[in-house]
């Protein structure tokens, strides 16, 4: 068995990161950016927190590619249905009562 570099976990677990942030595939391609640029961005703050210099232009860079890869894909939302029997006379959630008149001359829902 081949024994990962530091680096390499790090960028592993990245990726893992990505892929659930993303909610895609680790071997998504988008994943895969995502996961190099928060690397390249934690190498930054770890050169930060050692006393190096980092170029600032270089970090708003990273910053910019960041929130274009998280706004790349599109955000994915679950809906739930329910499907119920018969006539609803009252909605135990909202309150809603069949007998209700929302305005003069409305139909009654059915």
């Amino acid at each position: 068995m081949t024994k990962r570099t530091p680096g390499a976990d790090r960028l592993h677990a990245a990726r893992h990161a990505a892929a659930k942030e993303l909610r895609l595939p680790i071997t998504d391609w988008r994943v895969k950016r995502l996961a190099v640029l928060t690397c390249s961005y934690e190498q930054a703050e770890a050169s930060l927190a050692a006393g190096r210099g980092v170029d600032v232009d270089d970090l708003m860079k990273l910053d910019a590619a960041l929130a274009q890869a998280r706004a790349s894909v599109p955000v994915q939302h679950a809906v739930t249905i329910e499907i119920v029997e018969g006539p609803i006379e009252h909605c135990p959630k909202c309150g809603w009562s069949r007998n209700e008149r929302v305005g003069v001359g409305s139909a009654p829902i059915v």
